[in-house]
């Protein structure tokens, strides 16, 4: 489980769902997903609920940017394991 002042990803390592949960008073602007060679995997704008699939990702480390709507940049270290 990762937390700092605004943001709080959990399970980590994760298989299937992941919980990215904001402060109460931020909001999800975008998410993107870098692989550890720091390619683009996926992005999510307009993140409505805050649970993201990760079932079609490959085993490893992703590096997730969070983008709220205050334009805060949000960084944090994500294993996916199957």
């Amino acid at each position: 489980e990762l937390t700092n002042n605004t943001l709080k990803i959990y399970p980590n390592p994760v298989s299937k769902d992941l919980n990215i949960e904001i402060s109460a008073n931020e909001s999800i602007r975008s998410i993107e997903f870098f692989d550890i060679t720091g390619s683009l995997q996926k992005t999510i704008n307009n993140v409505n609920n805050n649970t993201i699939n990760c079932s079609d990702f490959s085993d490893g480390i992703y590096f997730i940017r969070v983008l709220t709507d205050k334009g805060k940049v949000i960084n944090e270290k994500v294993m996916v394991v199957h």
